[in-house]
């Protein structure tokens, strides 16, 4: 990822040092009189023990505890902030302050500075004084540091502000963003000071030096502010994704930003100075990651999902430990003071020092006795019955659909809260034994839980093990109590086969991921049941090159080219095969701007590029990996015709690799022809903002075509011709205002998976009238199209979160499990499948039929201001044959004559050769008709059934 041409610099001694103020907030080194009770050396932090209702205070350099006060009630949720040796307590239960002393250890009498702030008070110490902030409401106020009564008025900030993203800078300006809006909001000198539109919904804050950095994912930008005026002094692009979850912090002494981003599973390193940012992979996906700590050179990076931290050299950017903390998944505190790394657990007894090569130095920081009587003491007295109340095996709800999570009759929601980490595997074999741990999604954490593993019965814990004795896909559920006293559920499926079952290979292990020529070679897999024979074959252009019959081995390849490693497992009851290609290069070549590579090689960027020319750079030969190393390319003069990176040689081109960089300001930034097997990771690239005749990434013949985190921003983000096949993962792909195109022609294929997309169209433009025969497939992403598929053969959107969907117009169109919201209609027309879909809240109609044939089958629509399905001859052709069955109308309507519409199906006068037959759908709450079809348009195929519509049904019999 680039930080473009333009670097971020030194501002007056200032440099990029990103602090998050999340959970636990230390802010300050200011020192206070100290007095003989308590030895006030560096590196003590105070801590959270919410089980125990205490504040603990941590010495790093004898890692022990050094003196505790009790602030609260046991199990009361707690935080812990901090102004030099001073300590302060946050009960989120009792919406309470508590200040400890940190000479005397004292603790005050518990202060409410903002009654009624609902579990979300918020407190951030400064060297000048104590503010309070209720997010929720967007009340602020400012607090006598020692008495923790309020010093003046309550101020409303007039903002919804997320939990976590307020910071304060250097001056004891406190600045947020309202979630809703993006705008920025700043208190300084006794007034609220704000800029409308600085970010969008979901940017994020943090602190740069002395001043505030805007970090915005939808616009993949830092915005670097005037601490005085809130206006952008710079502003550089960023690999962040709309949408994508970010955990922030700072590197003072390496002068880098720490960005973790837990959906890539990775750590952002990024060196102001020199204008570059590096990626670190922290295993291998997507994990639960905290907000980075930075000491000595090194970053601590939390991982809630294994209990384990990883540390990372940030100059030599790999990973030098991965220590464990804790023994199971839970949200730790992690954080840095006088240059020691502390982490803690704030629901248990269990805290610790990390050093930077791995070594942990546990501390108790009470006897976890003390939990067990005090639970029993209060079990006794309030007569509990266990530890969940009210929970029984084989009462928990359903798994929710896609995209979101229903309510129960409690008013909480499944799924929000807690989530389910399996161990080793979600899959295995009969008697083999699955650890399951149940983690807190948010702040809070798991006070206790009760599982149940379908029909092979239950377990009560936080982390428990179970083995199942036949094979099948077992469901497994859990319901948890949180230490807010909240009720939270999630579900999750174990497939067990049975011992006999013949060996699967799930995955081949090829390392290192770059395979140098004279450098090994390690060769490995995954393999899922009973292997006991390995049969491993590795060939190159000439034939065979090795093998080996274990279940690893190495390789030295002194030839650089593409090679094919193939593996055969056998077992007694059966053989699976699978084959990987590799490709082994020379060493890494540097290249510079109109360069042409024409032989295999690592080639690799040094630095940014401005380049001149027609073409930045040119890959004119197979087994070629372009690495841009974090840097950019860009041109000063935008010609019509200019190109970024070209892939194209004399005949086709295989085995190509271009990554971690990006590409801005080119009419072209990626052109591919006539290639093979080329793979894109880490890429942003912008192309023109305005419409032309050129696309932000192009393929022509382009074969086997793999993005992956690619981040595409422009007016036409790409075109695939010629039939090219293309699939991006876990990429954004974004248009600018007006008619955005993307494009997937003649004979192409282009598949969207994981993925952000917000175009205004995705079709199969080829010149002609008639479909072609290209395809589009969108699954599993967050959707904002306004047509898809027009002349593409087929078109598909299934799985996903789809804010817009105007018009599905290919031949063939599938809408499959998705949930669909907002103003705009979906359009069907010629040929369609829309099954399982959750049509919810849309401003005016959910469905319009105006045309075609097919099935309209087990959705849902509800909450429709107008009509949730509507059917209109939009000509006097006849519609159909169309099924409409079991669909569910609840809840749809307007009342007035005026209104969008007031009925759950609603079918106007059809042609009479039109065949719609409506069967099997169920109807409530609809404001007037549950269906309302003209006499004779539709067929009744019978099962209908209406509830609470005050008018029934029309042209059909309900029940």
């Amino acid at each position: 990822m680039g930080l473009g041409t333009r670097r971020w610099r030194p501002v007056g001694g200032i440099v990029l040092a990103i602090v998050s103020v999340a959970g636990l907030v230390v802010v300050g080194a200011k020192q206070e009189r100290q007095v003989p009770q308590v030895r006030l050396h560096a590196g003590k932090v105070w801590v959270a023990s919410a089980a125990v209702g205490r504040l603990t205070l941590l010495d790093g350099a004898s890692a022990e505890v050094a003196g505790s006060a009790t602030v609260a009630a046991p199990g009361n949720d707690l935080r812990a902030a901090q102004q030099g040796a001073t300590g302060y307590a946050v009960n989120h239960t009792e919406n309470s302050v508590v200040r400890v002393d940190g000479a005397t250890l004292r603790p005050s009498r518990p202060v409410a500075p903002l009654p009624g702030a609902g579990g979300r008070l918020a407190v951030f110490p400064t060297p000048r004084g104590l503010y309070t902030l209720d997010p929720r409401r967007g009340l602020l106020a400012s607090t006598d540091p020692a008495t923790l009564e309020r010093n003046g008025p309550t101020y409303p900030m007039r903002a919804r502000i997320a939990e976590g993203v307020p910071v304060v800078d250097t001056h004891g300006r406190l600045w947020a963003v309202d979630e809703r809006t993006g705008d920025l909001v700043w208190f300084a000198d006794g007034a609220r000071h704000a800029r409308a539109g600085a970010g969008t919904p979901g940017s994020r804050l943090a602190m740069a030096g002395d001043r505030p950095a805007l970090l915005d994912p939808a616009r993949g930008t830092a915005d670097l502010l005037d601490p005085r005026t809130g206006a952008v002094e710079w502003s550089i692009p960023v690999d962040l994704r709309p949408g994508e979850r970010l955990a922030v912090s700072d590197s003072p002494e390496g002068q880098r930003a720490l960005v973790a981003l837990p959906d890539r599973g990775r750590l952002l390193s990024c060196a102001p100075a020199a204008g570059s940012c590096a990626a670190v992979r922290l295993g291998g996906g997507p994990a639960e990651l905290g907000a980075p700590v930075a000491v000595g050179g090194h970053a601590v990076v939390p991982d809630f999902s294994t209990g384990r931290a990883w540390i990372v050299d940030l100059d030599t950017r790999r990973v030098v430990a991965h220590p464990r903390l804790l023994d199971r998944p839970v949200r730790f505190e992690l954080l840095a003071r006088d240059g020691m790394v502390f982490y803690n657990d704030p629901g248990s007894e269990r805290a610790g020092v990390i050093g930077l090569d791995g070594r942990v130095r546990p501390i108790t920081k009470y006897d976890p006795g003390e939990v067990e009587r005090g639970t029993a003491d209060r079990q006794r007295a309030e007569g509990s019955p266990g530890p969940v109340p009210g929970d029984r095996a084989g009462e928990l709800p359903a798994v929710s659909g896609p995209g979101g999570t229903r309510p129960r009759p409690d008013g909480s929601a499944a799924g929000t809260e807690v989530s389910i980490v399996v161990r080793p595997d979600s899959r295995g074999t009969v008697g083999e034994e699955f650890e399951f741990a149940v983690v807190a999604d948010g702040a809070a954490t798991v006070r206790a839980a009760r599982w149940t593993f379908g029909a092979g019965g239950g377990a009560s814990g936080t982390t428990v093990r179970h083995r199942w004795e036949r094979p099948g896909t077992h469901p497994v559920r859990v319901a948890a109590e949180l230490t807010t006293g909240r009720r939270a559920h999630a579900a999750a499926e174990v497939v067990v086969d049975a011992p006999d079952a013949p060996p699967r290979i799930d995955r081949l292990l090829v390392r290192p991921e770059t395979q140098l020529a004279g450098q090994p070679v390690r060769f490995g897999a995954e393999v899922t049941g009973r292997a006991t024979a390995w049969a491993w074959t590795v060939t190159g252009p000439r034939g065979r090159v090795t093998g080996s019959d274990g279940p690893r081995f190495e390789r030295t390849f002194d030839t650089p080219g593409s090679y094919l490693v193939h593996l055969r497992v056998s077992g007694p009851t059966g053989t699976d095969r699978r084959a990987e290609r590799f490709t082994v290069t020379r060493d890494r070549t540097e290249v510079r701007c109109g360069d042409i590579i024409d032989t295999a090689t690592v080639a690799v960027l040094t630095e940014d590029l401005t380049c001149p020319g027609e073409v930045a750079l040119t890959v004119a030969a197979s087994h070629v990996e372009l690495d841009l190393n974090g840097h950019t390319i860009t041109t000063q003069h935008a010609a019509d015709h200019a190109r970024g990176i070209v892939l194209a040689g004399n005949g086709r081109l295989t085995d190509i690799a271009v990554r971690n960089g990006s590409v801005t300001r080119f009419r072209t930034g990626l052109e591919m022809t006539d290639v093979a097997e080329v793979t894109v990771t880490d890429l942003g690239v912008t192309g023109p903002s305005a419409q032309t005749d050129r696309y932000a990434i192009t393929g022509d013949r382009a074969r086997d075509v793999r993005l992956s985190g690619v981040t595409v921003h422009g007016f036409q983000p790409f075109s695939f011709t010629g039939g090219s096949s293309a699939v991006f993962t876990e990429s954004s792909l974004l248009g600018t205002t007006g008619k955005s195109l993307a494009n997937c022609s003649t004979g192409s294929s282009c598949v969207i998976q994981r993925s952000t997309v917000n175009l205004y169209s995705i079709g199969c433009y080829h010149g002609e009238q008639e479909p072609d025969s290209s395809m589009v497939s969108v699954r599993e992403s967050t959707v904002g199209i306004g047509n898809l598929g027009p002349f593409c053969r087929a078109a598909s959107v299934t799985n996903s979160e789809i804010s817009t969907l105007g018009s599905a117009s290919a031949k063939h169109t599938d809408v499959v499990d998705n949930v669909i919201s907002g103003n705009w209609a979906l359009d069907l027309s010629f040929s369609f499948n829309v099954s399982g879909n959750l049509f919810k809240d849309s401003g005016m109609r959910a469905l319009i039929l105006f045309s075609g044939e097919g099935t309209i089958t087990g959705n849902t629509f509800t909450g429709t201001r107008g009509y949730g399905m509507f059917i209109s001859p939009e000509a006097v052709n006849p519609i159909g044959p169309v099924e409409i069955s079991r669909n569910e109308f609840l809840g749809n309507g307007t009342p007035g004559e005026d209104g969008p519409g007031p009925d759950g199906l609603r079918v106007e006068a059809v042609h009479p050769d039109s065949l719609i037959t409506v069967s099997d759908n169920r109807t409530r709450g609809n404001v007037r008709y549950g269906i309302n079809a003209e006499p004779g348009s539709v067929v009744d195929g019978g099962g209908n059934v209406s509830t609470g519509d005050p008018a029934g049904c029309r042209g059909v019999r309900c029940r």
